[in-house]
């Protein structure tokens, strides 16, 4: 789909003006919320070319400019830590209307705010989608045993299957009603 698809807008969300991107149908709120998170140094506008497409799939599609970058609000506070970005993932999610078929999708350092968002309230998220950055449990400990070892490289884990590392995970998807 062309870019011509995406308007912009703004949300109010943990105590923040995000600008956002959104592509799709307007009217139809009972459609899955997909909140994508970028990196740095991008912006909203890396999804420009999935948000139609995830529209077309069926989700209500929304790319929040993250906290700091224009047109988002700068924070009175100061904080840009992974943390703020997690309140705010959730905070987003609320204010655009998500429930629990809610996609959270994340490049970069949205990547690690997608990582947190999934952990500190997994029951937003049926999926969770992350690129370009590893969950971090399963490379700390790739790190930690190839400085052990006097190696710089994760080659235990590359050959492991992600179910063998070892790595706490959250529950990403919710229960089943049987």
């Amino acid at each position: 789909m062309a870019a011509s698809t995406i308007r912009e807008m703004t949300v109010e969300a943990n105590g923040l003006r995000f600008g956002c991107l959104t592509s799709g149908a307007d009217t139809d709120d009972d459609r899955p919320l997909a909140l994508c998170l970028h990196g740095f140094p991008d912006s909203a506008w890396t999804w420009r070319h999935l948000l139609p497409d995830l529209a077309a799939a069926g989700f209500r599609p929304f790319a929040p400019f993250l906290r700091g970058y224009a047109p988002t609000d700068v924070p009175k506070d100061g904080l840009y830590q992974t943390g703020a970005l997690v309140v705010d993932a959730c905070a987003l999610h609320e204010e655009l209307g998500g429930d629990g078929r809610a996609v959270l999708i994340g490049h970069d350092w949205g990547a690690l705010a997608t990582y947190g968002a999934a952990a500190h309230r997994p029951e937003l998220w049926a999926s969770v989608v992350a690129a370009a950055v590893p969950p971090m449990g399963g490379t700390a400990a790739a790190i930690t045993l190839a400085q052990n070892s006097g190696r710089w490289a994760a080659a235990p884990y590359a050959a492991r299957p992600p179910q063998s590392w070892p790595m706490r995970t959250a529950r990403l998807s919710p229960p089943s009603s049987s």
